[in-house]
This record gives structure tokens, sequence and C-alpha cells, in this order.
């Protein structure tokens, strides 16, 4: 199935910028996702060390804007950005960039690198985001 793809602008070494408002489905919560314009993102985060294995850019960016998105306001997403409303745990947010990743045509092996790597690291941007709040910009 093809799927539309985010449209974005760089705005710096690592940042990312949401230039139309993105929507994606998921189908394992019946839930449609938006990412605003204006939202600012990192892309996929790979630790200096890894690169060697795992380059940024193996993973799709559709997959690490909803991450970040998700993970910047700890799963709670404000009114009108999950439909219906719902809350994500770490895990659930850790399975959509997973679900992203493949419905986005990345291989089987980076999927599951990607999806190991959220589940080990991604446990320090969770605890410092806001529930319910969402900065278009990260703090930073």
């Amino acid at each position: 199935m093809d799927f539309p793809r985010l449209q974005f602008e760089q705005i710096g070494p690592r940042r990312l910028k949401v230039t139309r408002t993105f929507l994606y489905y998921d189908k394992s919560h019946k839930c449609l996702l938006m990412a605003p314009e204006g939202f600012v993102f990192d892309g996929a985060s790979v630790p200096k060390l890894l690169r060697w294995y795992a380059d940024p850019l193996d993973f799709s960016l559709e997959a690490a804007c909803f991450h970040d998105l998700l993970t910047r306001c700890r799963g709670v997403l404000p009114l009108g950005y999950a439909t219906p409303f719902r809350r994500y745990t770490r895990l659930e947010a850790d399975q959509l960039f997973r679900q992203i990743n493949q419905d986005f045509g990345v291989t089987w092996h980076r999927v599951r690198t990607g999806y190991r790597g959220v589940r080990l690291g991604g446990w320090w941007p969770w605890i410092r985001g806001t529930p319910g709040v969402l900065r278009l910009v990260p703090e930073g």
C-alpha cells in the first residue's frame, strides 16, 4: 500500500520541520494521528557510537516524527491530535514506530534494529516529556 509522504524542510543539523500537516492512521488502535505543520523533530536518533551499524537515514522520517511527537508529550497528545482521543504508553509509542517503519518500506532487519533501539534508549526522552502539552519546537 502506498502512503502519502511527510513533507518537511531541514532547518538545521538534525532539525526537521513539518511543512504540511501530516496524518497517519494507527490501525492497531483505530486512531487517526496528526503531526501539525510547524512541528520540529530530529529524525531517528542513533548514538554516534552505533552509526557504523545503523544510520539515522535507515529509518522512516514518518516513524521518527510520530515517535518524537508521542515522546515529547509522554503519550498524551493534545485534543485533536489523536482521533478518537487516547493515551499511548511508551511501549505503544515504540510499537507505532515499528509499524510506521514497516508501512513505509523499511527492511525487516532495520525495523527490528530501530525498535530495539527505541526500547533501550527511549526512556530518557520519555520521562522528560510533559503529558498533554506539545511544544512544536523542542526546548534546548
